[in-house]
C-alpha cells in the first residue's frame, strides 16, 4: 500500500496475510490480506496498491479521479462522537 494513510506516496507498506480464509479482523467477506492503520485524524486519505510492481486500485472500494487523471482509492475517516457519561446525558 502507498499513499496518504502510510505517510506518503513514496512509502510502501506490505499487506499482512490473513490467518482466517473467511476474512480478517471480523470481516464477513472473503479476504486474504489486510493492513491495520491507527491514529488517522478525520479527513480524506488517498491510496493505491502496488501489485507485482504495478499501481492498482481496489475496484470494490471508493475511488476518485485526481487532477492528473489517475484513479486513487479514498478512505474517509470520520470524527468519533463524544462518549458521554450517564450524568452528562441528563
Amino acid at each position: 500500500v502507498a499513499g496518504d494513510p502510510v505517510g506518503s506516496w513514496g512509502n510502501r507498506i506490505p499487506l499482512l496475510r490473513c490467518k482466517n480464509p473467511l476474512g480478517c479482523k471480523g470481516a464477513t467477506a472473503r479476504g486474504n490480506f489486510f493492513l491495520e492503520i491507527t491514529g488517522l485524524r478525520p479527513g480524506l486519505y488517498y491510496y493505491k496498491y502496488i501489485v507485482d510492481g504495478t499501481w492498482a486500485v481496489d475496484p470494490t472500494a471508493p475511488k476518485v479521479l485526481d487532477a492528473s487523471g489517475n484513479w486513487n482509492n479514498v478512505l474517509e475517516v470520520h470524527e468519533h462522537p463524544p462518549i458521554l457519561t450517564t450524568r452528562e446525558r441528563l
